[in-house]
This record gives structure tokens, C-alpha cells and sequence, in this order.
């Protein structure tokens, strides 16, 4: 298999027929099928929107996105920000699934969005910072039961 990395991030307009329970099996699945093939990154959920960072082996990624585009509770797929990469931006996030009010945190006004560089850099940084800060708190929480 190409080890050549890539990233693809996309916006969708969600078709759930219920949020709580299609969430948690879209997640769910994705994090075995992404563990399995390599594929690390995030989704924000806005309560409208789905936007997704998907970063891995180019074949993987070409087929899960594929699945996503077959999925009826996505419509209105846009894909952005295709390309190779060096390194992975997050590397230790099978999955991460954003609610309703960190969606709206990191990425306000999802259905406004221009799609640009920066745009989607600063959605980045704002997911990573987000995520750090979670791995912190989890790995002292641990700690703290472990004592």
C-alpha cells in the first residue's frame, strides 16, 4: 500500500434522523474502520453541518470518502483542502467528534464558510489546541485515579 499521507476535509449539509443516535454510530464505526485503515482526524458537528478532516494513506482515504459520499446523511458534499502532507496534524485522534457547542466554537458560521487556506488553518488550530487540551485533562484524570 502507498504510504504517501494525505489530508481532505469536506463540509456536508446532515440528513439525520436522529442526531444522538446517528452520531454515535457514525463515530463508533468510523473509529474501527479508521483504526484499521490508518486514518486519523476530527469531525465537527454543527446541528446543520458536518465538517471533517480526514488524514492517512491516500487509498484509505479515497475510500472512505467515497462511503461518505454514498451516505444518505450526507448531502450537499463539498471536499476541500485535498493534498498530500508531510505529518499528520492529528495523529492521536482516530475520530474526534465535536458536539453541538464546540462545533459552533471552532468552526461559527459552518454554512457561511469561503472554504480558503486560512479559513480551514484556523479551524485547525483551534481543533488542536482543543484537543491538546482534552489529552491534558484526560491524562491527569487518569493520573489523578491512579494515585
Amino acid at each position: 500500500m502507498n504510504s504517501t499521507l494525505m489530508t481532505l476535509s469536506y463540509r456536508s449539509l446532515a440528513r439525520l434522523r436522529s442526531a444522538a443516535d446517528d452520531l454515535q454510530q457514525i463515530t463508533r464505526g468510523s473509529r474501527v474502520r479508521n483504526a484499521a485503515l490508518n486514518i486519523t482526524g476530527f469531525l465537527v458537528f454543527d446541528g446543520v453541518h458536518f465538517l471533517q478532516t480526514l488524514e492517512g494513506p491516500i487509498e484509505p482515504i479515497g475510500t472512505v470518502f467515497q462511503r461518505i459520499m454514498d451516505d444518505p446523511r450526507h448531502i450537499e458534499v463539498v471536499p476541500f483542502d485535498v493534498k498530500v502532507i508531510d505529518r499528520r496534524r492529528f495523529a492521536d485522534w482516530d475520530m474526534h467528534l465535536f458536539d453541538q457547542h464546540e462545533s459552533n466554537l471552532l468552526a461559527p458560521d459552518l454554512a457561511l464558510t469561503d472554504f480558503s487556506d486560512f479559513w480551514l488553518s484556523c479551524v485547525h488550530d483551534r481543533a488542536a489546541r482543543a484537543l491538546l487540551e482534552r489529552g491534558v485533562a484526560e491524562r491527569h484524570r487518569v493520573s489523578l485515579h491512579s494515585n
